[in-house]
């Protein structure tokens, strides 16, 4: 198997998934990423976690996300369905999104090579990260 960038399970919560597909698209079609598995999730007010895949979709979501289907399927399973639930507000929906980072390829293939390792990993929300470089931007 050849070296893949970093792979991440990202669950999208959104009223409307199908608003997102678009722009999942741009950064698929841009060569960012690759969609390995993808599912439509919902936490029912009583607490019930349902999941569809989207090559199962039916109506507008079906046209929504017809050119992001993932590449393998079943890869999430129930215990992360599970976890998955739990985050999501009752009554929510959530696209979730298996997916590769392609443009971190020649990074994991060089890391390999190198007999390196990623020693640290921390996501910091979009949010967050604006108003930090707002300030600094603010204080300079």
């Amino acid at each position: 198997m050849s070296v893949i960038g970093p792979v991440e399970i990202l669950a999208i919560e959104v009223e409307e998934p199908d608003v997102i597909a678009p722009a999942i698209a741009a950064a698929v079609d841009a060569g960012l990423i690759r969609i390995i598995d993808m599912l439509l999730v919902r936490r029912e007010a009583d607490g019930t976690v349902t999941s569809t895949e989207v090559s199962q979709a039916d109506g507008d979501a079906a046209s929504a996300w017809a050119d992001l289907e993932g590449e393998v399927h079943g890869l999430v399973n129930d215990d992360d369905l599970a976890a998955i639930g739990a985050a999501l507000n009752p009554g929510a929906a959530a696209a979730l999104v298996v997916y590769e980072h392609v443009w971190a390829r020649p990074l994991a293939d060089a890391l390999q090579e190198a007999g390196g390792r990623i020693a640290l990993r921390h996501h910091i929300p979009a949010a967050d990260a604006q108003v930090a470089l707002a300030a600094l931007e603010g204080a300079s």
